[in-house]
């Protein structure tokens, strides 16, 4: 039992360094012009994701556990035979679990040509936002190597999550087919229709 631990913990620990070596990769440019953003709460802070990356909004279910799979990787969404990788975007950002009830979101994204499914607090709405508006590197932000850059207008601030940051295309693959070792959860169907 001991062994399985330890190479959790190892696991675990390669998955921190590949996220610490992604910061040295050059970030992907925001678009140019107005641009929309899906906003949403993750532990009382506002984030976005870039529309053009949401494929669709799921409201959260139950999950396949993935072995050996780190903390911050909540399990796998089977969505109409699909199995997506989900991360818990709460606990990776270090701001505690999210609460589940009826408004916990799953938002699945196209990231490294994969889908990865990112669980979030709620989803708050839809918002354009301007080029010009745009702080892009997100400084002293709370834990930036997953903020992209901060969109803002004259009523709010909003974070803009770096999706690449959350798993690279090697663990996305790993944790799918670890996922298939498993007994899958019956298929989740979208409850709040794609996205895009």
């Amino acid at each position: 039992m001991d062994l399985r631990r330890r190479l959790a913990e190892l696991d675990e620990e390669l998955s921190a360094v590949r996220r610490a070596l992604s910061v040295a990769r050059p970030r992907a440019s925001l678009p140019p012009g107005a641009f929309q953003i899906v906003c949403v709460r993750i532990g009382g802070h506002e984030y976005g994701v870039l529309s053009d990356s949401v494929r669709e909004i799921v409201r959260y279910a139950s999950l396949s556990p993935i072995p050996g799979a780190p903390r911050t990787v909540e399990g796998a969404l089977n969505l109409r035979g699909e199995i997506i990788p989900v991360v818990n975007v709460p606990r990776t950002l270090g701001l505690g679990d999210v609460e589940l009830d009826r408004k916990t979101a799953i938002i699945v994204v196209h990231v490294h040509r994969c889908s990865l499914g990112l669980v979030v607090d709620r989803v708050v709405d839809v918002a354009t936002f301007e080029q010009s508006l745009l702080d892009e590197g997100a400084g002293g932000l709370m834990d930036s190597r997953f903020v992209q850059g901060m969109a803002r207008s004259a009523a709010r601030f909003v974070q803009i999550l770096d999706l690449e940051a959350f798993a690279s295309p090697g663990e996305i693959e790993q944790f799918v087919a670890r996922a298939s070792e498993v007994p899958p959860v019956p298929e989740t169907a979208p409850t709040s229709g794609a996205h895009s």
